[in-house]
């Protein structure tokens, strides 16, 4: 079971050519080449692609394909409905939102069918995916598990509470006017070694939009700042007065206030996203393991040309 490859698909269709075969259900040419040509649009918006890039695309694309194919089998062996009353909601929105459309006019009556089959089948596979992913709540023991399994999702990051004294500087200026902008950030620096106050310097000296709160920025989740000023900070200890640091906009000098740890946040805290995650994670879990299964148990023929093994003997 599971997919193979043979010289030839079983008993094509005359006239039909066929790329692949999942326990006697057939995916054509015709069909194939327009899926792929549909998810190629989106995926690389016209953009030009290497051989074997597209090569490993389409052999994606019939995966996704044949996949597919065994979920909507899956489905119907269940007994699963699709949502009628909700088709027909949809096929009238469409119905209202062109109905002024010369193009919806003249190829109505073609697309029409096409488009209720289609969603039809869309509606039945989300029953299953409804089903399958409504995975039983834990259990307390297994929430705090997963907590404790999966913390950094539950983890308040680094903090720093910061104080800033900006001298700005247009980016287009000459190098004279950076130089003396340092030689000015060097002069305060030293003034705040010497004593002065921070935020009084702060207020009088800075472009940045906290000086009149005497440059207080509170505090900053790690990699907020531009990489230039986290690397200073990252150095320095609580008190320290950094050196001026070039940024985009001018010299920056940093005072790092107060430093708080990542912290764990306790189970409690979080338990409603913790249960939403758990869920989340889970359904996920049993979506894919159900499609791992359909597809080792089907009986899978799938066009040479769209293996791997052909396409590296193309090379």
């Amino acid at each position: 079971m599971g997919t193979a490859v043979s010289a030839a698909p079983p008993n094509p269709p005359s006239g039909v050519e066929i790329v692949a075969k999942v326990d006697g259900l057939t995916i054509d040419r015709t069909e194939f080449e327009a899926a792929a040509a549909r998810a190629s649009r989106q995926k690389f918006y016209h953009g030009k692609v290497d051989d074997a890039k597209l090569a490993e695309f389409r052999r994606e694309q019939i995966n996704e394909i044949i996949t597919e194919r065994l979920l909507m089998k899956e489905a119907e062996r269940r007994k699963l409905r699709p949502d009628l009353d909700d088709v027909e909601r949809k096929l009238a929105e469409y119905e209202t939102r062109y109905k002024d459309s010369e193009q919806w006019a003249a190829n109505r009556a073609r697309i029409l069918p096409e488009l209720k089959a289609r969603m039809i089948e869309n509606s039945q596979r989300a029953a299953l995916e409804r089903e399958v992913r409504a995975v039983p709540p834990p259990s307390k023991e297994q929430l705090e598990k997963y907590h404790r399994d999966n913390a950094k999702l539950f983890t308040e990051p680094e903090r720093d509470h910061l104080t800033v004294i900006l001298l700005k500087v247009d980016p287009s200026s000459t190098k004279d006017v950076w130089a003396s902008a340092f030689e000015e950030a060097e002069r305060i620096r030293q003034k705040i070694k010497s004593g002065t106050d921070f935020g009084e310097l702060a207020k009088l000296h800075s472009a940045d939009e906290s000086a009149a709160r005497g440059g207080d920025m509170g505090y900053m989740h790690h990699g907020m700042l531009a990489p230039a000023a986290q690397a200073a900070i990252d150095t320095m200890k609580v008190g320290d007065i950094s050196e001026p640091v070039e940024l985009l906009q001018g010299y920056g000098l940093f005072k790092l206030v107060d430093r708080k740890p990542a912290t764990l946040r306790p189970l409690d805290q979080v338990s409603e996203r913790a249960l939403d995650l758990y869920r989340r994670q889970k359904g996920d879990e049993s979506w894919a393991a159900l499609a791992e299964y359909l597809r080792k148990k089907a009986t899978i023929w799938i066009s040479p040309d769209l293996t791997p093994t052909a396409a590296a003997a193309a090379k």
